[in-house]
């Protein structure tokens, strides 16, 4: 079971992310994963990372390329050096031993930005350009020598002692979808030389849509996913600046200090939660009632905001997706709904109004009203429940995991088809439910879990479009 749908990121003004599934046959999945975001280092810098991670060969591939990407940032916070390269060698070469008993296949490329220093390191077909005054100039050249082949795979890293990044540059990572050969003319979906005139004037999630759009538009067969980078600020300037920069950050810190010791003794304040998910139609419609009171038709690629209540008129998949930050976990997760289903968004991606403060994600809240709900967790740790009339439901832990829902006027029957799934009745805990088991719920008590049959998750499978895998 993989993910499958559009992925979107919102426009932070110097990054964003945009993938679609491309032109491929009906049943096929997202392959791709990408992740752009600001970590910081052991050694103490702030770093922006992305990753364009291609999966390739099985239909486990996505969850191959979601290890490679985790790897490499985990050898970004924990390194303490000061050339980047050989952090992200580590985290490339540390994936590829990880997938080896897998026959996946990857494709990555890796861009690290610190005090403007672009570290770049790549293997396989994905591909990184740097966009600067109207030229595009790639940064790596595609090969076969894809993660999860060989044990010894060679990744190739840039010099980081070239010139800087300068103020408006930009760089673009892109899976080979993007500029996969067409048939019909022989020419690439998008072609490298032109990306500079799609990209420059734009916002880095403007210029992202565009790139895919031109791609769609040309019926491209795979996954497309790009990240485009916008670089701000000043390049790293010359050694005599850094005594001046030294005593600024020395007075930052003492000033730091001295906030934080006047708060030693104050009552932690808990900042107050907002919503920044929605959810968006993939395929299917629905109508929806939005928490202003609105009546709206909705259909494929229209936005359903938190706290609405939509009723599907037809087999409909719907994306969650969130405005809070690119490295939301809530891009992990699918629904599909059958026809007459009601369901309403209480909470999509609720986090801190206050960045940094309290930042963790918190739990995705659903309730179905009627009709038939498959939630499908490709991977994170998002916890999801689903408010019912006789009790509750949930996935949690991290990795996959997928959990059914029929919800009727007289009992709801829940069925955990993947990972880690919960149940309670109306006044009880929350029980464990193995996976291919199922429950009922009856007048707010649950019954004893018994085996799910092989029919129940044929049925399920055919509502997601075959997305399930064999037990």
């Amino acid at each position: 079971m993989e993910l499958c749908a559009l992925t979107s990121s919102p426009d932070s003004g110097l990054f964003a992310f945009e993938q679609q599934l491309g032109a491929v046959p009906a049943g096929s999945t997202q392959q791709d994963r990408v992740r752009v975001g600001f970590v910081r280092s052991a050694s103490g810098p702030k770093v922006l990372l992305a990753v364009v991670a291609d999966g390739d060969g099985d239909l486990q591939a996505g969850r191959a390329a979601e290890i490679i990407i985790n790897r490499v940032f985990e050898e970004v916070q924990e390194t303490k050096a000061k050339d980047l390269n050989e952090a992200l060698m580590r985290g490339l070469a540390s994936g590829n031993k990880t997938i080896q008993q897998t026959a996946s296949l990857v494709a990555a490329t890796v861009v690290a930005i610190r005090n403007s220093r672009l570290y770049v390191a790549h293997t396989g077909h994905s591909m990184a350009f740097l966009v600067r005054d109207g030229k595009t100039t790639p940064l790596t050249q595609t090969n076969d020598n894809m993660l999860g082949s060989s044990i010894q795979i060679k990744i190739e890293s840039t010099d980081p002692k070239v010139e800087a990044l300068k103020p408006e540059d930009r760089i673009v990572l892109a899976s080979d979808g993007l500029t996969r050969i067409i048939q019909e003319d022989g020419l690439p979906a998008v072609d490298p030389a032109k990306i500079a005139a799609y990209v420059e004037g734009n916002t880095p999630l403007d210029a992202a849509r565009h790139l895919i759009s031109i791609a769609m538009g040309r019926d491209v067969e795979d996954n497309v996913s790009v990240i485009v980078i916008k670089q701000n600020g000043r390049t790293v300037g010359k050694a005599k600046r850094w005594p001046l920069i030294a005593i600024s950050l020395a007075l930052v810190a003492l000033l730091a200090l001295a906030i934080r010791s006047t708060s030693w003794f104050q009552e932690e304040q808990i900042p107050e939660l907002s919503d920044f998910g929605y959810a968006v139609i993939i395929s299917g419609s629905a109508s929806v009632h939005t928490a202003e009171g609105e009546n709206l038709s909705a259909a494929k690629l229209s936005t359903i905001p938190a706290l609405a209540t939509l009723t599907v008129n037809e087999p409909t998949r719907l994306a969650l997706l969130s405005n809070n930050s690119a490295t939301t976990d809530i891009t992990f997760v699918l629904l599909f709904l059958s026809p007459g289903s009601t369901l309403q968004l209480l909470s999509v991606d609720p986090q801190p109004s206050i960045q940094g403060v309290n930042d963790r994600n918190h739990q995705t809240v659903l309730s179905l009203v009627v009709g038939r709900l498959l939630i499908v967790r490709d991977g994170g740790s998002r916890a999801i429940q689903v408010n019912l009339e006789d009790g509750s439901a949930s996935i949690s832990g991290f990795g996959p995991a997928v959990l059914g829902i029929e919800q009727s006027g007289s009992s709801t029957l829940v069925q955990c088809l993947q990972g880690n799934c919960t149940f309670a009745g109306i006044d009880e805990d929350a029980t464990a439910l193995q996976a291919r088991h199922r429950v009922s719920l009856i007048g707010g008590k649950a019954s004893a879990p018994e085996p799910l049959a092989e029919q129940a998750v044929s049925s399920w499978n055919a509502l997601c479009g075959d997305c399930l895998s064999s037990p």
